[in-house]
């Protein structure tokens, strides 16, 4: 069973997403801070996960408290994925976003990254994106 983790701190939005991943049988973990996703993936306990779907405007947490690029929840996904790239160089990683401008500010990091919208991607075309974005990794 492939391991998902998402990190999003919309609960009700993303209800439907978790509803058909569960369904398609992978595994979540879901956190909803940056702290705590930071947590569970330096944890020496938690293995890593097969991909990664990030929410690009999230609160800053702790961890980017302060940081000027961090006014209001905007780009800390940037911070984030960023700080995921050092932890796991190669882990697939999807940026599941309402923000407009996640696109143009994730594509000039890594021309390469998937930037969907989620008011533009049903669910389930999310798990068919997953299926293939693993079969690649």
């Amino acid at each position: 069973m492939k391991r998902i983790l998402l990190i999003d701190e919309e609960k009700e939005p993303m209800k439907y997403y978790l509803m058909a991943l569960k369904q398609a049988n992978y595994e979540l973990i879901v956190t909803r801070t940056t702290d705590a996703a930071i947590k569970f993936l330096t944890d020496d306990n938690n293995q890593c996960p097969d991909l990664c779907i990030l929410d690009y405007m999230l609160p800053p947490g702790n961890r980017y408290k302060g940081n000027p690029d961090c006014n209001q929840g905007m780009s800390t996904g940037r911070l984030l994925y960023n700080d995921i790239r050092g932890i796991y160089p190669d882990l697939p990683i999807i940026i599941l976003t309402n923000s407009r401008d996640a696109f143009k500010e994730m594509k000039i990091i890594n021309p390469n990254i998937p930037v969907l919208q989620k008011i533009e991607n049903a669910p389930f075309d999310l798990v068919e994106f997953i299926k293939e974005v693993l079969a690649k990794s």
